[in-house]
């Protein structure tokens, strides 16, 4: 009888680790906005959504249309002649519509071991495609915003961190530090050819982020890139600035007040 009841006990363990292996959940993605749904899964896990990206035309447009190049020869309304060798500036804080759950998305870590939204981008016109964080549901947007320039939070990034991450991340370029914890938001460097030779580097450092918003509908399909054009005219940018004379606050001003009407988002 001993052996009986022995003989049952083990059956009765072999049965319960057989039916527990068999009701073991299947990890997988089940958001339908995903790009890489998986009905067939129990359990909701490592979902991977579309990168947006950004198709950049960069423009400088006064009699013709061309295109802006670095290191290109430019004639200004007085008559002088320009070179930039050096225009860039970031762009963070990117939201689509007005739903606040509907936005890009992606982090990095602060000092404080808290994160911030990472959809921090250096636009130079050296790069036409900026691919910056997630967009975590597809379907139709009224309308998308971002800031020119960063806010504070970003003076507090663990920059090992980001460096683990992605060597290549725009808040690490040396080029925009303006002393050792802060940036610039925009630089530029020029220069001047007329009756004398002028060469001004211009760092803007921006006391808050200025806002660019445009009405237009866009549209994101499932796909594996959710595609936004950009389009930059770099003459309206420093429209009315006098780049001989005007002081770097000026031409900051002037730059802050021309941004919005720069900048055309197209799809």
């Amino acid at each position: 009888m001993r052996k009986v009841r022995s003989s049952s006990r083990w059956l009765s363990i072999i049965l319960l680790v057989a039916i527990t292996g068999c009701l073991e959940k299947d990890e997988g993605c089940l958001d339908p906005n995903a790009l890489n749904l998986d009905v067939t899964a129990d359990v909701n896990a490592n979902c991977t959504y579309p990168n947006l990206r950004f198709n950049v035309s960069h423009r400088w447009i006064d009699q013709d249309t061309s295109i802006f190049r670095l290191n290109d020869m430019l004639e200004l309304p007085d008559g002088d002649m320009v070179l930039f060798s050096e225009f860039q500036f970031f762009i963070s804080s990117i939201s689509l519509g007005d739903n606040p759950v509907i936005h890009v998305f992606d982090s990095i870590q602060l000092e404080d071991q808290s994160f911030i939204r990472d959809d921090l981008t250096l636009i130079t016109p050296v790069s036409f495609q900026f691919v910056t964080g997630h967009v975590n549901e597809f379907g139709s947007y009224d309308g998308l915003k971002f800031a020119v320039g960063y806010s504070d939070e970003w003076n507090h990034v663990d920059t090992s961190y980001a460096q683990e991450i992605e060597r290549n991340h725009p808040w690490l370029d040396q080029s925009m530090r303006s002393d050792e914890n802060n940036r610039y938001a925009c630089k530029l460097s020029y220069t001047l050819f007329g009756q004398d030779t002028v060469t001004r580097e211009i760092g803007m450092e921006l006391a808050s982020p200025a806002q660019v918003e445009k009405s237009s509908v866009f549209q994101f399909p499932q796909a594996n890139h959710a595609d936004v054009g950009l389009f930059i005219d770099y003459h309206t940018l420093l429209l009315g600035a006098n780049l001989r004379d005007d002081s770097d606050e000026k031409i900051k001003d002037l730059f802050l007040t021309n941004i919005n009407d720069a900048i055309e988002i197209v799809q």
